[in-house]
């Protein structure tokens, strides 16, 4: 739907533009913005319905910042990938917002701590991920990998202030930074594929039976 949208919308624009040679190229970058404006409605409705919007933005906002920065794995379709990131940003925003906010203080700030030192580690050795940026340049990446260590040292000193005023917030940043890392993990890699080998799988049956 997405795609026939964009594919309509780039015809037309290019038609008046007279650039019809470049109509692929509008309706890639109009599916990435419908799709991804469509993907931040459902997800505040979701947050909404569910009283965890606070939670659901801390989450989404510090895994859409690091992503830029750190790469990542991605489904090979627009639907997969809408999928994966409702039900991850829901899951990891409800956990932050009742069951995290229940242990102490002090916890926090030693969970923000392990969180900081593994980041640091996972961006030395993974980041950006090669899937993510691969046609990169090496001197792109170096300068990408810099920008990921600058971003964890701003969040780090950002949500320890946090603390005192919002736990909610700070463990929905926390959790949505500990998942984005952990997508540039070569096993993050692995347990994808071998998820959409078995979508592929099962879907070629069912076209046969």
């Amino acid at each position: 739907m997405i795609t026939k949208i964009s594919r309509y919308v780039a015809k037309r624009l290019c038609m008046y533009s007279n650039r019809q040679q470049e109509i692929e190229y509008v309706r890639y970058g109009l599916e990435i913005i419908i799709g991804g404006v469509w993907k931040w409605l459902c997800l505040m409705g979701v947050a909404f319905i569910l009283g965890i919007v606070p939670a659901m933005l801390a989450t989404l906002i510090t895994f859409a910042i690091f992503r830029m920065a750190t790469g990542g794995y991605h489904y090979s379709t627009y639907f997969r990938c809408f999928i994966a990131g409702l039900v991850s940003m829901t899951a990891l925003s409800l956990v932050a917002s009742k069951v995290m906010v229940q242990f102490s203080e002090q916890f926090l700030f030693i969970s923000i701590s392990i969180v900081f030192i593994v980041g640091l580690l996972i961006i030395y050795l993974y980041a950006p991920s090669n899937h993510f940026y691969k046609k990169s340049t090496k001197k792109h990446r170096k300068k990408l990998q810099q920008f990921a260590f600058f971003l964890l040292f701003v969040w780090v000193i950002l949500i320890y202030n946090l603390v005192n005023m919002n736990t909610e917030i700070v463990w929905a940043s926390v959790l949505g930074l500990l998942f984005q890392l952990s997508s540039t993990l070569p096993l993050s890699y692995k347990i994808v594929s071998k998820v959409e080998n078995i979508i592929e799988w099962r879907t070629q049956n069912e076209k046969v039976s």
